[in-house]
């Protein structure tokens, strides 16, 4: 009987039977249910999905959420945060945009800045203006002299050809 396989008692639906050449069975472990936790009656809210975005175009390209959850879209660019959220009611989708507004501080910000001398760059223009001026005029220069010395060729050329 080497050559079988060891009998279990119960593995067929049958019950284990005392055989006292064959160890005790082993007593199965109660089966574990799992723990569920208790639930309340608490809907849950709605999650903010948020993603930067460079224009308003961009945002309203931004496909909906299906799953309820509201979509914040920041352009700091332009100072707006767009939202999209899906209606339940009818189906489609709600887009709002929001500017922000400046406040005493940013007023105050801005004073500061004009109050900064403001630099003088027109005599740096009209020196590189003349500068520009003078190299025109040598470039002209020497077109006409590549054009006199093309015409110079041509009619060598041409002497050159009626002597033979």
């Amino acid at each position: 009987m080497a050559n079988y396989p060891m009998y279990q008692p119960g593995m067929y639906g049958q019950q284990p039977m005392y055989n006292p050449y064959m160890a005790q069975p082993i007593p199965q472990q109660p089966v574990q249910q799992p723990v569920q936790p208790q639930t309340t009656n608490q809907t849950a809210q709605p999650a903010f999905v948020c993603r930067p975005v460079a224009s308003v175009e961009e945002a309203m390209a931004v496909p909906t959420d299906f799953n309820g959850n509201v979509i914040v879209m920041t352009d700091l660019g332009h100072k707006y945060i767009y939202t999209k959220v899906l209606n339940p009611a009818t189906g489609s989708s709600v887009f709002e945009k929001y500017k922000k507004e400046d406040d005493g501080q940013s007023q105050e910000d801005t004073k500061a800045q004009d109050k900064t001398p403001a630099v003088d760059y027109t005599p740096h223009f009209t020196a590189l203006e003349e500068r520009l001026d003078q190299m025109s005029d040598r470039v002209e220069d020497l077109f006409d002299r590549i054009e006199s010395q093309k015409k110079a060729a041509m009619r060598a050329e041409r002497k050159a050809g009626k002597e033979e």
